[in-house]
């Protein structure tokens, strides 16, 4: 379960529209203009508690992605209780209009694994070694 808390009474919650769906829906409460190749915040009118052991991470949808848009960082700790808030880049050469109610980004949780950063003298060898950045093939 997650807590979730309105701004207004005319915002849309998050919800999952399948039984299945891994992520919550995020509405956009009012409409809203990305201009071409730039990034802009979109405030949410709601504000989440991520349960204790868990982390939220906001996603573009696919059908965004597929248009050019995407969501720039988005880490949402669960000690977090202000609005969600979602960066949006628009990679394209035209506006992108998001109206009242469309759904421009979704809402993952994720458990939180808790490891401590430990200085060593080297790392241990591995194949790939320090290659990166397609280094295993395409």
């Amino acid at each position: 379960m997650v807590r979730v808390l309105r701004d207004h009474e005319t915002v849309k919650l998050p919800e999952r529209k399948s039984t299945t769906a891994a992520a919550f829906d995020i509405y956009v409460p009012e409409t809203t203009t990305v201009e071409p190749d730039s990034v802009t915040m979109i405030p949410h009118g709601v504000k989440v508690e991520i349960p204790r052991g868990y982390f939220g991470l906001i996603k573009e949808r696919s059908s965004l992605a597929a248009r050019g848009l995407h969501v720039v960082a988005g880490v949402i700790d669960s000690d977090y209780r202000g609005e969600i808030m979602v960066l949006l880049r628009n990679t394209t050469s035209e506006e992108y209009i998001a109206e009242k109610d469309d759904r421009v980004a979704q809402l993952i949780l994720i458990p939180q694994y808790r490891h401590s950063a430990v200085e060593v003298e080297e790392l241990t060898s591995t194949d790939r070694g320090a290659g990166g950045f397609g280094s295993t093939g395409q």
